[in-house]
């Protein structure tokens, strides 16, 4: 997403929604991140006929914008340095800042099981969190990747909890990121047959699913 210079502006609208769509048009950032303040809001006509409403607004952009803009310029650079031509669209959201790039070489982007996607999300966290003041949190995306992910890990789970169960004994799913086994962790929570547990180190951590004894 292109942003503007312009840090603050004056538009006009039929009404609030209209002037904030105009607003966050002209600043180039999404509608959520944008604050305003009504500066004007007239009712035009005769006598109260025909009446024709029109409202005046200053926006601008929240801090988390600046940080949106700054983590989408420097995703670019290190896209640039690996000679790959994409496009970052970013948004901010509760979970933090997310990213979407959508490139020519989106398999390279991606990486074996994500792997590139998560060093590159790695690296601009740590750019991002580089002065320890600011907890700003980046997630990135490319081709729907993470919900595909989130949809396996899900089904891991759901596979790995009917072969305990059928078998009696325990199963060890594969190594997995800490967000990955949080997923994994979450998806058997509420079986009361089961138990999930987290057993390894570094790169070869994974969860061990284990039947309830009754």
């Amino acid at each position: 997403m292109m942003h503007s210079t312009e840090s603050e502006i004056i538009v006009e609208g039929n009404d609030l929604e209209d002037a904030l769509a105009a607003a966050s048009e002209r600043l180039g950032v999404d509608r959520n991140i944008l604050e305003y303040r009504v500066i004007d809001s007239n009712i035009s006509g005769i006598f109260g006929l025909f009446k024709k409403r029109k409202i005046t607004i200053k926006a601008w952009w929240r801090d988390g914008g600046h940080a949106l803009q700054e983590a989408e310029q420097f995703l670019l650079g290190i896209l640039s340095h690996m000679r790959i031509n994409a496009r970052v669209t970013g948004k901010e959201t509760a979970e933090g800042l997310t990213l979407i790039i959508d490139g020519d070489r989106d398999g390279l982007i991606i990486g074996r099981r994500g792997q590139t996607l998560d060093a590159l999300q790695y690296i601009t966290n740590r750019y991002m969190q580089r002065d320890q003041t600011r907890k700003t949190r980046v997630i990135l995306d490319c081709e729907g990747y993470r919900r595909r992910r989130e949809q396996t890990i899900i089904r891991m789970a759901q596979n790995i909890a009917r072969k305990v169960k059928r078998t009696g004994k325990s199963v060890a799913a594969q190594p997995m990121d800490s967000s990955e086994r949080r997923l994994f962790h979450l998806a058997l929570k509420t079986d009361r047959d089961l138990c999930t547990e987290s057993h390894g180190e570094g790169d070869k951590r994974r969860v061990v699913v284990y039947p309830v004894k009754k």
